[in-house]
């Protein structure tokens, strides 16, 4: 589960992802992951 999560985050990263990324737990395990991705001003 961990290596997906950080094959998934590399993504972002090689995508250049301007944003917030939110692990949420429960019960000491991931369940699941909020990505909110943001844009800035020059970009609109």
């Amino acid at each position: 589960m961990v290596a997906r999560l950080i094959k998934f985050l590399e993504g972002l990263v090689a995508q250049r992802f301007f944003g917030r990324v939110t692990i949420c737990f429960q019960n000491g395990k991931m369940g699941e992951v909020k990505v909110e991705q943001t844009r800035k001003i020059e970009e609109l």
